[in-house]
């Protein structure tokens, strides 16, 4: 039989026992209700208003793949320290394949899908160009690009890769090596013809224009015309002389203005189109009156070499021989009129091969001097010669 101590025991033990099961539903109940409420709470939480809203792939993963034990403060939202194998939070990561970067997804994914990149940040790249552009992780050189052992970057930018600057500092080999249409781009089909020294032209730093004074002309296979004709290069203007599209025969390679020759055989047009005192050197102010073209008198050779000719003239040498417009009689002429057809010839003013006395003023003494006929045999007299003797024969 139990003692009444005994009774008194079983009695506490059952109360107490009561109150742990009331106490432990109170939990039970109120750990139910904060739960509905938490419920309630992520159904109309909106992750917008942090600092970390969901979009795409982040809107359809659990809150605990990233809030990991219901953490919800400090939980990261930078790419890198979700998508990393050492993160307490294990979201995918990079391969092992992928390319060394300053490891800021951002610069080159979207959240909206993970494998497919639609840009790259070159910025954020580590390696050299060609640890990606190997044809394997991103497009490399073609089979047509030249052999070259330089980065990418040396000529090529990250925004456009076909715009590309290339460094020639280096190059040895002449510049058709590679500007050959296949390798490069080389001369176009308007191109004039020429050897195949591009550098004897153009430079390094830009492929056009090519400026007038770089232009080796002794690199240019075709004619002067071929380049010079007012849309390749500067051509004739329209004040040019008429002549044959021949530009060597008057022009030099080292000085488009300076003519140092011209060669008539050349001119199209008559001598006056140029020898006008403008275009070139026409007649001076004594040269007499005519119409006649220059190359009836002067010659291509020399300006001063003149011929003229007198057929046609019979008369009137003195309007030409005056000493002004051209030669005429000299101070020790004998004193005659004017009419130099009677004694001289338009072959040459001189021999004189005839002379007509009708023309002399002066007596025959003023010419025919002492010792004239060389006749010992002439008596001595101080008479004048045409006492005795005639014009038409001396004897």
């Amino acid at each position: 039989m139990y003692s009444i101590n005994s009774g008194f025991s079983l009695r506490s033990i059952f109360v107490c026992g009561f109150k742990q099961l009331f106490l432990l539903s109170l939990m039970l109940l109120n750990s139910l209700v904060t739960v509905v409420q938490a419920a309630d709470t992520i159904e109309t939480f909106d992750h917008d208003q942090t600092n970390f809203a969901l979009d795409f792939v982040h809107a359809r993963v659990d809150c605990e793949s990233c809030h990991v034990q219901g953490v919800f403060q400090g939980t990261p939202t930078q790419c890198e320290n979700c998508h990393s194998a050492a993160g307490r939070i294990q979201a995918s990561s990079a391969s092992a394949f992928h390319i060394l970067t300053t490891e800021d997804c951002s610069f080159c994914h979207t959240t909206a899908d993970w494998d497919t990149v639609v840009r790259v940040d070159h910025f954020a790249v580590k390696g050299s160009c060609q640890s990606c552009h190997n044809r394997r992780v991103a497009r490399g050189k073609n089979a047509q690009h030249f052999q070259t052992s330089d980065n990418c970057d040396d000529c090529h930018r990250t925004t456009y890769w076909q715009d590309a600057v290339f460094d020639h500092s280096d190059i040895t080999e002449s510049c058709q090596s590679c500007h050959n249409h296949i390798q490069a781009r080389g001369k176009g089909v308007q191109h004039i013809n020429s050897l195949d020294n591009c550098e004897d032209c153009h430079n390094v730093f830009g492929w056009t224009p090519v400026p007038a004074n770089r232009v080796d002309h002794d690199a240019v296979i075709g004619s002067c015309f071929s380049c010079h004709n007012g849309v390749v290069a500067e051509g004739k203007n329209t004040n040019h002389i008429l002549v044959e599209s021949f530009c060597d025969d008057c022009h030099v390679t080292t000085g488009w203005n300076s003519v140092a020759k011209v060669d008539h055989g050349a001119v199209i047009g008559s001598c006056s189109s140029c020898h006008d005192g403008v275009i070139a050197t026409g007649k001076h102010s004594q040269h007499f009156a005519t119409t006649a073209e220059c190359n009836v008198c002067h010659s291509t050779v020399a300006w001063s070499l003149v011929t003229f000719d007198h057929d046609g003239v019979t008369s009137g040498c003195t309007i030409c021989h005056n000493d002004a417009s051209d030669i005429g009689k000299k101070i020790d002429h004998i004193a005659s009129s004017n009419s130099c057809e009677l004694c001289h010839n338009t072959v040459s003013f001189s021999p004189v091969l005839k002379v007509d006395h009708t023309a002399v003023f002066g007596s025959c003494s003023s010419c025919h001097k002492a010792d004239e006929p060389n006749d010992a045999n002439h008596l001595n007299n101080t008479e004048e010669c045409n006492l005795c003797h005639n014009t038409l024969s001396w004897n």
